[in-house]
């Protein structure tokens, strides 16, 4: 698709529902040879210059501002856009456009080809490494079981 089409830029979701490994992104701009950016929450693109302007949300709620070059697949966050309303005019545009289906056999791929190569082995719910204590109670209970909790690790003395 990208051969047929040649875009400039690639949008797809940060990660998959069922998974969320974030890997298609990343697989696809490797696949086709595009540079990439990933967890992108903000996009300026200068198409004169051929480049993007992204930030990228990191661990902890760190941003970096960084520059792609296109073309580019860039996986975004929920949000990266306020989507705007079709007219009536444009909905029924797009029923009329006909959209071009196309299955493995149309792209030259078979399904061992499009196989995930990550097996998931085992899923558990990790221990606990806490100590935390749930305080059940009436407002009045709580209120001073979390007020002695507190006194006792040296908060607020």
């Amino acid at each position: 698709v990208v051969e047929t089409e040649d875009p400039d830029l690639v949008l797809g979701g940060v990660q998959a529902a069922d998974t969320g490994f974030g890997a298609t992104g990343v697989a696809l701009a490797e696949r086709i040879g595009f540079e990439h950016a990933a967890v992108v929450n903000h996009l300026d693109v200068d198409a004169d210059a051929g480049v993007a302007h992204v930030h990228r949300e990191l661990e902890g709620g760190v941003e970096e501002l960084t520059d792609v070059d296109l073309p580019a697949v860039l996986t975004v966050q929920t949000g990266l856009n306020e989507p705007r309303y079709a007219s009536l005019r444009g909905i029924r545009q797009a029923q009329r456009k006909e959209i071009a289906a196309k299955d493995l056999s149309d792209l030259g791929l078979t399904a061992d080809d499009v196989e995930s190569a990550l097996t998931i082995t085992e899923m558990y719910e990790p221990e606990s490494e806490s100590d935390a204590e749930i305080i059940e109670g009436d407002a009045g209970e709580s209120a001073g079981r979390l007020a002695e909790v507190l006194r006792d690790k040296g908060v607020g003395a």
